[in-house]
């Protein structure tokens, strides 16, 4: 399972209980897919990395997800080396942290961030999540 699994679905919109329903993943997926606009796709791809959701990323932000994403694989050193490059080479008014405006600056191959699913698999996982969700909301006959 991927590490940072954990962090998408804490982005998930929750239901009263705190649970995920079908709509609210596929929709927050969905800005992870190849047909979202970087628009989209771009502020995504920022929340999961600020982590405390103050708006920007900083050292402590990236220490948390590379320490999710790499586990026991990186030394603390390592991972400090990291953090001091990544905000070095993205941070472009130097206030220490990375705004928004910083990340999309950012020269990466935004469609390598993308979710392809082939569109028979998809249309068939949907078709059968709608029919579930059909049988799940119907109302039993009263006798």
């Amino acid at each position: 399972m991927n590490p940072l699994s954990k962090r998408l679905c804490e982005m998930f919109k929750k239901d009263g209980e705190g649970r995920i329903n079908f709509r609210s993943f596929a929709r927050g997926l969905s800005v992870l897919g190849e047909r979202a606009p970087q628009e989209v796709r771009i502020p995504a791809l920022f929340q999961i990395y600020d982590y405390d959701g103050d708006g920007f990323i900083t050292a402590d932000d990236i220490k948390t997800v590379l320490s999710m994403a790499t586990g026991k694989e990186l030394s603390e050193a390592d991972i400090e080396d990291l953090v001091r490059q990544t905000i070095e080479a993205t941070d472009k008014d130097m206030d220490g942290k990375i705004s928004l405006g910083d990340f999309q600056q950012i020269s990466i191959p935004w469609g390598s961030f993308t979710v392809p699913i082939r569109k028979s698999a998809r249309e068939s996982y949907f078709l059968k999540l709608q029919i579930e969700e059909e049988k799940k909301n119907q109302i039993p006959p009263p006798f």
